[in-house]
């Protein structure tokens, strides 16, 4: 079986000057199988830019309108983009659980407005932030889908409201892991 992201295509990733969500996009395959790959094949792409000025701008134009918590989370998304140090973000929840990143960020984002429902559409801008040509909103509901069998049995779901997006609920006296951490 031909695996989903070759040395071949590291190399002239990396002659390209690309970032893994951009050779992720090419391919059609999520950045986590990128970030794979480069650890297999001992091959690192671009995490900054080699001439960042003209990227401020773009940002401070897409942040402006935003409330100043969603500006903070987009930012600190986009900085562990560029670094790769958001890889972590798939084992934090349940490390059994084998979360992939973009799912534990759909998971991030509606744990941050637990028991509030929220659209389709402002889920796809938290977990994909700043990605206006992505992958279409029915890859979101695929992955939401997979998330939804993962966290079966944890004390929590996702419960669709229709006609205004999804909630997560946690049964009643559930602690999750990292907060039983935090406590003690």
């Amino acid at each position: 079986m031909k695996p989903l992201v070759s040395k071949d295509d590291l190399e002239r990733a990396v002659a390209q000057g690309m970032y893994p969500t951009q050779l992720a996009n090419e391919l059609g395959v999520e950045c986590a199988s990128v970030c794979r790959a480069e650890e297999r094949h001992q091959v690192r792409l671009i995490r900054c830019p080699k001439d960042s000025s003209n990227m401020v701008p773009s940002v401070r134009q897409i942040i402006e309108d935003m409330k100043p918590m969603e500006a903070v989370e987009f930012l600190l998304t986009v900085i562990g983009d560029i670094t790769g140090t958001d890889r972590e973000d798939e084992q934090v929840f349940w490390p059994d659980a084998c979360l992939t990143r973009i799912e534990a960020r759909v998971f991030r984002a509606l744990l941050r407005w637990e028991g509030h429902p929220v659209s389709q559409e402002r889920l796809y801008e938290l977990v994909y932030p700043g990605v206006y040509d992505g992958p279409h909103i029915d890859t979101l509901r695929v992955h939401v889908w997979r998330l939804r069998r993962k966290i079966e049995g944890r004390g929590v779901r996702i419960e669709t409201v229709r006609g205004v997006g999804l909630r997560l609920v946690r049964t009643p006296g559930t602690v999750f892991p990292w907060e039983d951490k935090a406590d003690g």
